[in-house]
């Protein structure tokens, strides 16, 4: 008799439970539209950023230690963190805290507020998968809104803002919305920050996909905007995207509060929680982005990366959303170049995906969530053809 022998099988992981079938497929047109990372168009993952390469040089030569960081991190890393993402504001409203990836930031985020007396969520339907498995895992009570219908018609919308609690706490993405890639626009952003002051909600920023829509600078309006406007409100950061550093786990979560002087207390509260769970943050990631970000030539360097990246997956936006019209129509190909960042959604059935596996060799998500980064041009047509014949 084992202590395990009562256990229930959790299943595998969405996404990474199918990158495993994919490594074992041996058929050479297979084609991955699974993870949401980049990939060349040799279907390579990324290589190193040729700004973290010299970045990792200066500090190999000059870091002198190992040391544990602190609990909340370095405080250098968060200071240039917090001015990528939120701008040139009044830090002292602001508790920042390095994170083990965007994940930990927003576990450590719901951790934080359920331990304060929060119960309610707001999620979108659909988001990111792992969103709904954090929520739950802090037993808090679920309100979703259909997000297409909600970009179609912003009243429905409104209409679940409206209708959720005192308190609720709003989870919303920056931009490059996953999975479907597609945004509320700065009117309806402006609308959404009037009625969470209003109502008295709590909206938890995710971003994940700076730089990978218009810029740095546009992709993160929509925090600044709420900041400005005097909300309180979390955010949680990754720099697992718009440097490529997957396997590093390099994120933040930053607490804006209105007042300063509870800065500590806030601090020392999320400190204890993350001294639970993991102690101290990794150093290699955070202080090899540090170089990038104080040194202008390797910034340069950085942001023109970036840009190649972010104008290639437009490019195969646009050209998968003129090879796919013929399938599905106008609409549909309008949707997908409305979009920006890694992902875009089919209107497929399960089964019809499962055909793409075994028949095809294409992988995606059940949901029909693509990763455009994981087309080639080379591919395309391949993916729309076998779409096509699944289709009927």
């Amino acid at each position: 008799m084992s202590f395990i022998d009562d256990l229930i099988n959790p299943g595998i992981d969405a996404i990474f439970g199918i990158q495993d079938e994919y490594k074992k497929d041996n058929r050479s047109s297979k084609v991955n539209l699974t993870a949401g990372i980049y990939l060349d168009e040799d279907k390579r993952p990324p290589a190193v950023m040729e700004a973290i390469k010299l970045a990792e040089q200066k500090l190999n030569k000059e870091e002198t230690t190992k040391n544990y960081l602190s609990i909340v991190g370095d405080s250098n890393y968060l200071q240039m963190t917090e001015k990528l993402v939120l701008g040139d504001v009044d830090s002292s409203r602001i508790v920042k805290i390095q994170t083990i990836g965007g994940t930990s930031a927003l576990s450590t985020g719901f951790h934080f507020l359920k331990d304060n007396g929060y119960e309610n969520v707001s999620l979108s339907d659909p988001t990111w998968a792992n969103h709904k498995q954090i929520v739950a895992k802090q037993g808090y009570r679920v309100f979703t809104y259909p997000y297409f219908d909600s970009i179609k018609n912003f009243e429905i919308f409104v209409d679940h803002l409206n209708s959720l609690p005192k308190k609720t706490i709003c989870l919303l993405q920056a931009r490059c919305h996953n999975p479907t890639g597609i945004d509320f626009s700065k009117e309806q952003w402006k609308i959404i920050s009037k009625i969470c002051l209003e109502k008295n909600l709590f909206p938890f920023f995710d971003s994940a996909y700076q730089g990978f829509a218009d810029s740095l600078e546009e992709d993160n309006w929509v925090i600044r905007y709420f900041f400005e406007q005097g909300h309180e409100m979390f955010v949680a950061h990754s720099y697992s995207k718009s440097f490529a550093l997957y396997n590093e786990r390099v994120g933040a979560l930053f607490v804006c509060i209105k007042d300063p002087g509870l800065s500590e207390v806030v601090k020392r509260h999320i400190s204890k929680i993350i001294r639970v769970n993991y102690s101290n943050p990794p150093s290699h990631g955070s202080s090899t982005i540090k170089y990038v970000l104080n040194d202008g030539s390797l910034y340069q360097i950085w942001i023109d990366e970036l840009s190649k990246q972010r104008n290639r997956i437009n490019d195969i936006r646009k050209r998968f959303a003129d090879k796919i019209k013929p399938i599905f129509g106008k609409e549909l190909k309008d949707q997908i170049m409305s979009g920006r960042g890694f992902f875009c959604m089919l209107p497929l059935t399960k089964e019809q995906i499962h055909r793409l596996k075994v028949e095809f060799g294409v992988y995606m998500t059940n949901s029909g969530r693509i990763s455009l980064p994981g087309l080639t041009m080379d591919c395309i047509d391949y993916v729309v053809q076998s779409i096509e014949k699944v289709k009927g």
